[in-house]
């Protein structure tokens, strides 16, 4: 289990993951405690003929319900998605040199 807090749209959450499955070449993680309804990761990696791999990140979710439904909607949660996998990617290819 992974638990950790994160800031988005002026509100702070505290949220809890647990690895479903964690392999060579996949690691999955569901929310157990968060403000989503559901949240799965599922990071995949696949190793490429020429050496390098490729790291596929996909994010299943439903949106929270009540008042913060109205706040952190399904296309905003993509676009803070979208934001923070493009920054982990650079930090990513910054360490890796590539």
């Amino acid at each position: 289990m992974i638990e950790f807090r994160i800031s988005a749209h002026g509100f702070r959450q505290r949220m809890q993951h647990r690895y479903v499955e964690v392999s060579e070449f996949q690691i999955v993680a569901e929310q157990i405690e968060g403000p989503t309804r559901a949240w799965i990761h599922r990071q995949t990696i696949v190793a490429n003929d020429d050496g390098t791999c490729t790291l596929t990140d996909h994010v299943q979710f439903e949106p929270p319900g009540g008042m913060m439904g109205f706040v952190l909607t399904a296309d905003r949660i993509r676009e803070s998605l979208e934001e923070g996998m493009a920054f982990r990617y650079e930090a990513l290819r910054q360490i890796c040199g590539t």
